[in-house]
């Protein structure tokens, strides 16, 4: 019962990653021009609570330390959710975040440390980007 179960939260973390994979984008501010018209509620909050649970994620996959990473994906997930403003569904970078977001779920669920480092340096590469976008405005 335990492999089929790990089997199908393979699967599902295989098909989220070709499913990014295909787009063939690497995620920058050229990909985002959307980017320049996002406001978050607390913006200089935002880069840094995400990107200490990011790093916190990282290093427990690599610990193996997988009950405190699948909380940590948690906490980031409401960060972002808490932080992203309603209606904000139809940016892409948005949308990108929220992908990922899950991404990393399915990589802590079937226990995959290079698919979650991997999907953090996509989420941090985002994070540096709204870093960038803030700090610009202020």
């Amino acid at each position: 019962m335990y492999k089929h179960f790990a089997l199908i939260i393979l699967l599902l973390v295989l098909l989220a990653a070709v499913s990014i994979n295909q787009r063939g984008q690497e995620l920058n501010a050229n990909n985002h021009p959307d980017l320049a018209n996002f406001t978050p509620l607390n913006q200089r909050g935002l880069p840094n609570q995400m990107q200490h649970l990011l790093d916190s994620i990282s290093q427990a996959a690599l610990n193996n330390q997988w009950a405190t990473a699948a909380h940590d994906i948690e906490r980031l997930e409401r960060t972002w959710n808490d932080l992203k403003p309603e209606h904000a569904d139809k940016l892409n970078f948005i949308k990108e975040t929220d992908k990922l977001i899950q991404v990393l779920h399915y990589n802590v669920w079937g226990r995959d440390p290079s698919g979650v480092l991997n999907t953090c340096r996509k989420l941090t590469t985002i994070t540096g980007e709204l870093a960038n976008t803030i700090q610009k405005r202020e």
